[in-house]
């Protein structure tokens, strides 16, 4: 499955948090850190690796990073 645990991946557009102020831009790369559970079945919790505490993305909000 290409959004598990342990995968690298990268934002496919520029994600915003609910708060504007926090946004992380195209291309940034994280690691998968927990796949989908009850209540978060299309989004996998991911550490970005500019951020202090993981975030939790849709699937479309991502793409495998690719080197």
């Amino acid at each position: 499955f290409l959004f598990s645990p342990g995968k690298l991946v990268e934002t496919a557009t520029a994600i915003y948090s609910t708060d504007p102020h926090h946004r992380l831009a195209e291309g940034t790369v994280g690691i998968i850190i927990q796949g989908p559970r009850p209540g978060y079945r299309e989004q996998c919790q991911v550490h970005f690796v500019s951020l202090d505490e993981p975030w939790w993305v849709h699937f479309n909000e991502i793409k495998p990073y690719i080197n």
